[in-house]
This record gives structure tokens, sequence and C-alpha cells, in this order.
């Protein structure tokens, strides 16, 4: 992977938590991809002040994962992920190849205690508010979310436009809105979308929380349907 240490060096000052993972192909990927999870959790005997304190968290888990390894329930969720993006972007692309090619955060910058507990509100505002840190950054040509959720994801980005005021760059965002689709009762959304600085808009799409998602060959049709890109 990418030394993003570097690029993250006063990344506590932005509101980030964690690094992100950067694979060592992203930066020459001619379509840059930044995938978005929801939050880190507690697993084994680490409590969530254990896993805030190590800035390299995600680095970590996602390497360990990247690299073979499946055995916590931390990484449960990332075989979805995998399974995603080997059908629509990495057609064919093998577990290592898939993140060697891509970034990947979490949006929630704050340790849940178990994969049962759900993150407030505010913890969705503040984690875009370092998701915009990151993408000014790493410049990529689109985010893939991997959490739709209306009351406390997608609400939560759309108020991005009110924080200008806060950041020491330019940004604009385009709304995401629900569609008449639902897959498994999950409402199928539109893309939102972020400008930064230089006027190229970057497309931010909505799916469902891989551990909850069944219908993987429909939410590939989703991003079929909303970015060229795949492929």
């Amino acid at each position: 992977m990418c030394n993003s240490s570097l690029l993250f060096k006063n990344h506590k000052d932005k509101g980030l938590t964690w690094i992100p993972w950067i694979g060592e192909k992203y930066f020459s990927e001619p379509q840059k991809l930044l995938v978005l999870g929801e939050s880190h959790y507690c697993y084994g005997s680490n409590s969530p002040q254990d896993i805030e304190s190590c800035e390299n968290e995600t680095v970590e888990v996602v390497g360990e994962y990247a690299n073979g390894s499946s055995a916590g329930n931390q990484y449960k969720t990332y075989g979805t992920i995998d399974e995603v993006l080997g059908r629509t972007f990495f057609p064919g692309a093998g577990r290592l190849e898939i993140w060697s090619r891509i970034a990947f955060m979490n949006i929630v910058q704050k340790c849940m205690a178990n994969n049962q507990a759900r993150p407030k509100w505010e913890f969705f505002l503040t984690g875009w508010k370092a998701v915009l840190y990151v993408i000014r950054a790493l410049k990529p040509d689109a985010c893939l979310c991997f959490s739709t959720g209306k009351m406390v994801n997608r609400v939560n980005f759309n108020r991005l436009e009110e924080f200008r005021p806060e950041f020491d760059f330019s940004y604009c965002i385009r709304p995401t809105q629900d569609t008449q689709m639902k897959i498994s009762g999950c409402i199928v959304a539109t893309p939102g979308g972020i400008t930064i600085e230089d006027g190229k808009e970057i497309p931010v799409i909505f799916v469902q929380h891989p551990s909850r998602m069944k219908k993987i060959d429909e939410w590939c049709k989703v991003i079929e349907q909303y970015h060229p890109m795949h492929g």
C-alpha cells in the first residue's frame, strides 16, 4: 500500500481518526475509486478507546484482509465489497488485486462497541466532513458508499453544503435523492456529487451496507446504471 501517513500528517486536526487505506496502484489507476464503509467496531478484547487510539487501524485491518486473513468478525463485510467490486469496477480481479487499486475509509470516525451498535446521526455529519478532506487529498474519480440509510447517512451528506465556512477550501454538494425503487426494502438513491476547487464533480453512489446486502446482482445493476466507470 501507499504511505498514506505522509498525505495526512495533520489528520487529527481535520476530524480524521484513522488514516485511509490507499492501495499501491491507486494513484496509477486511470479511474480512481474511493470506497466508503460505515464504521469500525470492537472485536476481541479491544475497547473503542483502543481502536480510536490506533491511527493505522483501517490500514492494518484492510491490509490483513487483503493479504488473505478472514478469521475475525472485523473482516466479514469486506468479502461483500470484494464481490461487488469484482462484478463492476474490476471484473475478474481477486481480493489482493482489488484492494491494491482502491482507497478505503469509514465515514464514521468513532468506533462502535459492537456490530449491533448504530452510529448517532451526528457521527455521520462529522464523518462526512472528514471525507471531504480525504477526497481533496486523493482526488478520486468516483466514490462508492456502502451505506444508503436516509435518516443517518444521506441526510447528513446533503447537509454538508451548510458548513462551507468551516473549511479552508471551496466545495459544492449535489444532493442525493430517493427514487421509486427498493431492493430488499432498502431505498435506491440517486448519486450525490462532490465538487472540490477544480470544478470536477465526483459522483457518490450509495448502495446497501455490505452486512445487509443480499441481492448483490441488483445492487451491481444500480452501480452500472449510475456510473459508467465500472468495468
